[in-house]
């Protein structure tokens, strides 16, 4: 019995597709090299730079410059300029506040008192410091304003409730900062405490002394005491130190407090007592700004 057996095909009759030993080569060799350079110290340290500078330009803060960098001053120039802008600007900022003292009063022609009989009530003057201090966001331009509308005759139990006013409305900065945090639960709980502290300790404050000084006057009784005895002829050594300051501040601020007033002396009264009191407020507004600013560019960094 015979039994056939097909034949085996031939692998040659199906041969497998030819590799280009050229490609090959180039292909293992680019694969190898591109290997070679992602494992190399080389990539990955300009890698992690990459990452790191990447990460800082997210987190770091901005750098401040300051309004003399565009002099081309750098380094301790930079330092004694910035320290100059600001003894400066404290200069124009005392002689600001004169100017607003006498613009007031020639503004009032002496009658301030009938001029704020309105603001008799002393919680009239509490709002009035409020809504100034929350409108401009500076209880110290708030207090300055304060200080040169008393020296030009604003009574005492006016200017008194107002400047708590300026303490009360100055906690809305610190509030509006706080809400700017919302988005993150953590910082926002943090910067609200923080910023509830300061409302708190404001608030206490008027809630304190508004009524004692409503009832008994005892700011302006304890004001008016140590004002005599830094001005008084009987106040001993402490009046005489104090008369002295007074004296060369008041010498030192006078040639720009006559030169403004004298650039208005054209405009008769009481608008020339107004334009001085508008051009004292707009002064110490661009000056407190420009102090805030020098400051930041010292103080940064050394705390």
């Amino acid at each position: 019995m015979t039994t056939s057996i097909a034949p085996e095909k031939s692998v040659l009759e199906n041969p497998a597709p030819a590799v280009d030993s050229g490609a090959a080569v180039d292909a293992g060799s680019a694969v190898a090299s591109d290997a070679t350079v992602e494992s190399s110290p080389a990539f990955a340290s300009s890698t992690a730079v990459e990452v790191s500078g990447s990460a800082e330009s997210r987190t770091s803060p901005q750098r401040l410059s300051s309004p003399f960098e565009r002099l081309g001053l750098t380094g301790r120039g930079l330092s004694i300029a910035n320290w100059l802008g600001v003894a400066v600007a404290v200069y124009v900022l005392i002689s600001a506040v004169g100017v607003i003292g006498t613009g007031f009063q020639g503004a009032t022609g002496g009658q301030a008192e009938s001029l704020f009989s309105f603001a008799t009530n002393p919680f009239v003057a509490l709002m009035i410091g409020i809504v100034a201090t929350a409108l401009i966001q500076s209880s110290t331009t708030t207090t300055s304003i304060v200080v040169g509308l008393t020296a030009g005759g604003l009574p005492m139990e006016i200017a008194i409730p107002m400047l708590m006013g300026a303490n009360v409305g100055t906690t809305l900065t610190s509030t509006l900062v706080s809400l700017g945090m919302v988005r993150d639960k953590e910082s926002f709980r943090r910067g609200f405490t923080a910023a509830s502290i300061h409302d708190c300790f404001n608030l206490l404050a008027v809630i304190i002394f508004l009524p004692l000084e409503m009832m008994f006057g005892v700011l302006e009784r304890l004001s008016g005491w140590l004002s005599a005895q830094a001005a008084g002829s009987d106040g001993g050594l402490f009046a005489a130190i104090f008369g002295g300051v007074g004296s060369t501040i008041k010498g030192a601020t006078q040639p720009l407090t006559v030169t403004l007033e004298s650039s208005v002396s054209f405009i008769p009264q009481p608008w020339q007592g107004i334009v001085l009191v508008v051009v004292g407020v707009a002064l110490i507004l661009a000056v407190i700004n420009f102090i805030g600013t020098l400051l930041k560019v010292l103080m940064v960094g050394r705390a």
